[in-house]
Order: C-alpha cells, then sequence, then structure tokens
C-alpha cells in the first residue's frame, strides 16, 4: 500500500497537546500480518467436513444462557470499501425471502436444544438490518422470541445505517425491546466520503442519534474507520468533532483493510489514496487523542465509552469479554448466530454458515442445518483463549489467573512463548511489552500493537506460517 502524504518527522497536535507517534522502530511490527483476534482459535483455522450432525450434538450439549447474532447480509448499494458479507440489491424480493429462510434456520436451531435457554444478549448485524421495512423486522423478532426465551435484561442490539433508518424504524426496534443502537458513520469528509462510495451527513447521523435518545435507547454508538482512501490527519480531526459533539455512549474505531484482491468492489479504490502504515498509525492515533480529551475511557483495542457507560465500568474492574460481536461485559461462553456466514462460538468450537443464499436455501430445504465449516477446540485452545482475552480485553495478562483456571504453571507451560518475548531483539526489548510482578502487559504507547503480543501465544496461525492476508496489526 502507498501512502497518500509524506509523512513529516513530527506530527503536531489536534486539540489539547501533541498527538503521540508510534515510533519509526515499530513500523515494522505495524505492518505485520497477524489476526484480528475477536476469536480464538481464529476463523483462519476453519476447516471444511463440518456436518449438520455434529453442530446439532454441539447444540443439544448447551447448558445455560447464550448470546445470538443474528446475520442481515442486505443493503441498498454496496460501499467501495466493505468487506463484509453483503449481498447488494435494491429488490427486495430476495430479502423478503431470506427473512423467511432465517426463521426456518431460528426454529431449527432451537428444536436442537434440550430445552429453550435464556438468551442474555442478541444483536443484529450486516448488512444492513434496518434495510427491512418497520413491519418486517417485527415479524423477524416474533418469529426469534417464539423459539427463544429472554431475559428481563437482556441486551438487545441492531445495527443501523443512518441513510435509510427513519424514526419509524426506531419506534419499532423500541417496540419490539431494542436497547442499543450501533450507527455507521466511518468518515465524514466529502473527499473520502466520494471515495468510499458512502454519502452521509453528520446532520443525518445526528438526526438518527438525536431520535434513538428521545426514544430511550439505553446505548448508542457510533462506528468509525481509520486507513480509508484520501484520509488524512486534519480530515481525521475534523470527523472528530461532530462525532464529539453527538456524544454517543460507546465509540467503536476500526482499521480498514485494502484486500482487492480478496474484495473486487474494493478495486474501485486507487491505491495510491490508501493511507500507508505510519500515515494509518497517526490517524489513529489523532481520533485516540481526541475521544480521550473528550473523557472517553479506551477499553480494549478500537473501543472507547463514556465512564459512566457499563462497559467502562467493566473495563475497570477486568471483567471485559470480547467475542464476533465486539467487546461486552457479559461472559456468555456460548454464542449461537444464524444467516448466512455467521459464526457460532460453542465449547466444544467454532462453527461457521455457508456463504451463499442459495446454498442456505438448499441446506434448510433438506432439513439440514446450513454450515459449512468450523473448528474444534481442544484443551490447549482454551488456555490460549484465555491469554489472548485477556490481552486484547485488558491489555494484560495476569500469569497466576491462568495458572488457576487451567491447573498449570504459566512460565513452564509458555516457557517457549516468554522466551520469543525475552531475547534481545524480542517485544519485550523493543518496549512493546513489559513484565510485572503480576504478569505480562503491554505498553500503552503500543497499545495498537496488542495483536502482535497476542501472536506470540497463537500457536495454530504461527504453525500454519500463514495467517490471513491483511489482517494486520495496523488494522
Amino acid at each position: 500500500m502507498r501512502t497518500c502524504l509524506k509523512a513529516p518527522p513530527i506530527l503536531t497536535g489536534f486539540g489539547n497537546g501533541d498527538v503521540e507517534v508510534v515510533e519509526d522502530r515499530w513500523l515494522d511490527e505495524a505492518a505485520r500480518t497477524v489476526p484480528r483476534y475477536t476469536s480464538y482459535p481464529t476463523a483462519h483455522a476453519f476447516v471444511p467436513g463440518f456436518t449438520s450432525e455434529v453442530y446439532a450434538d454441539w447444540l443439544a450439549r448447551i447448558e445455560g444462557p447464550i448470546a445470538l447474532y443474528v446475520h442481515i447480509p442486505f443493503c441498498i448499494e454496496r460501499c467501495a470499501y466493505c468487506a463484509c458479507n453483503v449481498i447488494a440489491t435494491k429488490h427486495r424480493d430476495a430479502a423478503s425471502a431470506y427473512l423467511k429462510l432465517l426463521g426456518r434456520e431460528v426454529l431449527a436451531v432451537s428444536e436442537r436444544l434440550k430445552k429453550k435457554v435464556c438468551v442474555t444478549r442478541m444483536h443484529w448485524g450486516g448488512g444492513t438490518p434496518t434495510y427491512y421495512t418497520p413491519a418486517e423486522l417485527r415479524l423477524a423478532v416474533q418469529a426469534i422470541r417464539g423459539s427463544f426465551e429472554f431475559t428481563e435484561d437482556a441486551e438487545i442490539s441492531i445495527e443501523a445505517d443512518p441513510r435509510v433508518t427513519t424514526i419509524e424504524h426506531l419506534r419499532m426496534l423500541r417496540r419490539l425491546k431494542f436497547n442499543r443502537l450501533s450507527i455507521g458513520v466511518q468518515d465524514f469528509a466529502p473527499a473520502v466520503q466520494a471515495m468510499i462510495g458512502r454519502i452521509q451527513s453528520a446532520e443525518t447521523t445526528r438526526r438518527v442519534v438525536r431520535n434513538a435518545r428521545a426514544l430511550g435507547f439505553d446505548s448508542v454508538n457510533l462506528d468509525l474507520v481509520y486507513g480509508l482512501p484520501l484520509q488524512t490527519e486534519r480530515r481525521i480531526a475534523q470527523t472528530m468533532e461532530p462525532v464529539v459533539e453527538m456524544r454517543p455512549d460507546r465509540i467503536a474505531i476500526y482499521g480498514y483493510a485494502h484486500l482487492p484482491e480478496r474484495v473486487p468492489n474494493q478495486r474501485k479504490i486507487d491505491p495510491a489514496t490508501v493511507p500507508g502504515v505510519r500515515l494509518r498509525r497517526r490517524l489513529e492515533e489523532v481520533a485516540r487523542k481526541r475521544l480521550v480529551e473528550a473523557g472517553y475511557v479506551e477499553v480494549g483495542l478500537d473501543h472507547f465509552a463514556l465512564p459512566t457507560d457499563p462497559l467502562a465500568k467493566a473495563a475497570k474492574q477486568r471483567s471485559v469479554h470480547r467475542d464476533f460481536m465486539g467487546y461486552t461485559t457479559s461472559r456468555d461462553s456460548t454464542l449461537v448466530a444464524v444467516g448466512v456466514s455467521s459464526i457460532s462460538e460453542l465449547p466444544q468450537g467454532l462453527i461457521q454458515n455457508v456463504k451463499k443464499l442459495s446454498a442456505y436455501e438448499r441446506a434448510l430445504d433438506r432439513g439440514e442445518l446450513p454450515v459449512e465449516k468450523g473448528c474444534r477446540t481442544n484443551a490447549d485452545d482454551l488456555i490460549r483463549r484465555h491469554v489472548i482475552q485477556r490481552l486484547m480485553c485488558d491489555l494484560e495478562v495476569r500469569y497466576e489467573e491462568v495458572e488457576r483456571a487451567h491447573a498449570i504453571r504459566f512460565e513452564e507451560y509458555f516457557k517457549e512463548e516468554l522466551r520469543e518475548l525475552r531475547v534481545p531483539d524480542g517485544l519485550i526489548a523493543r518496549e512493546i511489552a513489559r513484565e510485572t510482578p503480576v504478569g505480562l502487559t503491554v505498553e500503552p504507547a503500543a497499545r495498537s500493537l496488542v495483536r502482535n503480543v497476542c501472536y506470540v501465544f497463537d500457536r495454530r496461525a504461527r504453525q500454519s506460517g500463514d495467517p490471513p492476508a491483511g489482517m494486520s496489526s495496523a488494522g
């Protein structure tokens, strides 16, 4: 990737003070290819051959509460930057038919449970869930509630594109007990929006935030992206001002991965306009610094919350958990996902649905669960998942906690990993990580490189020698 600007040696600050820059000695680590660690094992470890019968057996063994993810793949049009599993169409017949298929999968999943389990969290992602009309959303939620029981205090969230989300949508969502709203922003700079094919004014976004507040949503989240084509330090600084003014409860800032060889729609983007490693690090830092100045608490990697938000409080108590639905205060060990391409995380392992709508329909017509691939977890995976989870959520892993949970001696079990960290040119010597009296921590200035520390403990990816292309610590 080429940077669209030459980086000066010193970055002048925006707001109250200078912005700290990832030092040049860390740029090789920032450019290194490592997984995102929304799970462990990561999706890179998934293999074909998982059957409906295997998944049904795993479902039958579920005990206790679950989190439920619902994938809605439809959008009116596909943004040039988007790498999600999306079906872009203005013809709503296929989208209406999908809801019926989704209802059939929900019923099939629930029938394979020994009993009705309680749902403590539900999240609708996409795509654009608010692509559907309020009436269609009502029918879909009713189908789910007919198959699953929800706790009274269940966290029920949905992603919304403010360009298509009306006040009628929001009213219906509140009647359906949705209490958290995640709004896509990406960037407010007109030049960046034109390049990525997503024209969305700050006022359009502000209106949805304002309506959500008036209707009583417990939490509003804004999603931003750094590393987009034509982004500059000044442009992202200007984007942050209306974001801070809207005062959302939570903000997520994700790194853009430019993968035109794998994501055809990204070929519309001139690679010369995509920031390089040094500039994207500075873009992230400009955004991060502004949010910290505005009083937001950093939670794990790329997430921020107001001090009064439960997520910020959980972060102080080291009780944050991370899964495919993002950071959460819940520690549900089981995530059941429905819809094309969705990934479930169960005690026995991870399993992913088919990605094509036609294959999804055929499987359901055969009376099968529409699974495609997955990964079984073993005792070693669970230990490493614990370590990686705490690093991703707390930027710290405490050896005694891992030892107590898994009946191991940390220094002995991870002797090779610790040796790698401690060598003269390792991450500790390079001041990316540091050992403390209780364990291992990521240096605050190297926060964005936490995935590189996690990678040291990732046996599966390191043994394969081929982590997912583009999943770098730079995003």
